[in-house]
């Protein structure tokens, strides 16, 4: 017999044990590489990189802006 999980007792479940759902990252700006912006994601369903664009205010105009660890 196979086990279903519930959402909240996944949630509780890693809650317990320390394992972290959510992410802490920096986006990086590609042309001044300056890291503007901290966000967060859900690690289990955005498991790439994310490359966003973004307003640069060192720049003064929107850019890409990278991924990258905190």
């Amino acid at each position: 017999m196979v086990r279903k999980w519930s959402p909240v007792q996944v949630r509780s479940w890693a809650l317990r044990r320390g394992v972290k759902m959510r992410v802490r990252f920096e986006l990086e700006c590609l042309s001044c590489k300056r890291r503007n912006y901290s966000t967060v994601k859900n690690k289990k369903t955005t498991t790439e990189r994310l490359e966003i664009k973004k307003y640069c205010p060192f720049e003064r105009k929107h850019t890409i802006h990278k991924e990258v660890k905190k």
